[in-house]
């Protein structure tokens, strides 16, 4: 980090076992960052590795210890011991610029929006065809229009942190989040991109996607008359195909994929199976 500033944001970030990610993660976020620049709080919930250490190794970096595996208890813990605003909440193995930082830092400024998110690119260089395929249909359905979250980082102005107290005791945080804001309060901003790494195949993306489906049909029971709930579907597999008729393998794919991960979803429910689990 370079030159010297106040800290134009706080970043809390709920790591748990990440020694392997969240080194890249910090190096990548604040590779061209000002001396003070970004707040930074790591809190590492339920390690049993190197996590904190790792952390620790990045200068002006906050580093909290908790026993308790769990990231929502986590981003509340960050969020008591971070004071700066804007304030971002990201996940400690995505990787996102400097420069998309302060994008988002920006788009949040007073008078700005009261939520954003980045646009989301899928790294699907260590992933299966299958997975790939899956992806290509995704990023043609507009689902990233519809909300700010899926990125591994989302963020809040002053104001709009004002809108509620701890983050609640379930496992969609970032669904309920998201719903705290109405279309109009909140957006993607164009500048900014985050990388999440894809599932390696498609077992574990349908696996994955059964269980944040879960989460959230779990969560929409505290969500009633949220201002932001998802009001439908964001685009059409039926009017992709028929725009694009060459992706009719790879849209079926998908379909059977959604459709087994909705299954899954319902099964998790019925057995009450909704506890938090880590990816990895």
């Amino acid at each position: 980090m370079t030159g010297a500033s106040a800290p134009t944001a706080s970043i809390v970030i709920a790591a748990h076992n990440e020694q392997e990610r969240i080194g890249a993660c910090l190096g990548t976020a604040l590779a061209n960052a000002g001396d003070g620049e970004f707040e930074v709080v790591v809190v590492c919930n339920g390690c049993t590795d190197r996590t904190a250490s790792e952390a620790a190794r990045f200068e002006g970096v906050t580093v909290l210890e908790t026993p308790t595996a769990g990231k929502v208890a986590a981003l509340n813990l960050g969020d008591g011991t971070a004071s700066a605003f804007p304030r971002l909440y990201m996940d400690a193995d995505i990787a996102i610029s400097t420069d998309s930082l302060r994008a988002l830092v920006d788009a949040l400024g007073d008078g700005g929006l009261l939520a954003a998110g980045p646009r989301v690119r899928f790294d699907t260089s260590r992933s299966s065809w299958g997975v790939r395929v899956y992806h290509s249909v995704w990023t043609k359905l507009g689902w990233e229009r519809a909300t700010i979250i899926g990125g591994g980082i989302y963020g809040v102005s002053r104001a709009g942190r004002e809108r509620f107290g701890e983050f609640p005791d379930i496992n969609a945080e970032d669904y309920w989040f998201n719903a705290q804001f109405s279309p109009g309060e909140r957006s993607r901003v164009e500048g900014a991109v985050s990388t999440v790494e894809a599932a390696p195949d498609l077992r574990r993306l349908v696996n994955r996607k059964a269980r944040v489906l879960a989460y959230n049909r779990a969560a929409d029971a505290v969500l009633a008359g949220a201002p932001g709930l998802p009001s439908g579907r964001a685009g059409g597999l039926a009017r992709l195909a028929r725009a694009r008729p060459r992706m009719l393998p790879a849209i079926c794919l998908y379909a059977v994929a959604t459709l087994t991960a909705e299954v899954l979803a319902r099964r998790r429910l019925r057995r009450g199976d909704v506890a938090w689990v880590s990816d990895r």
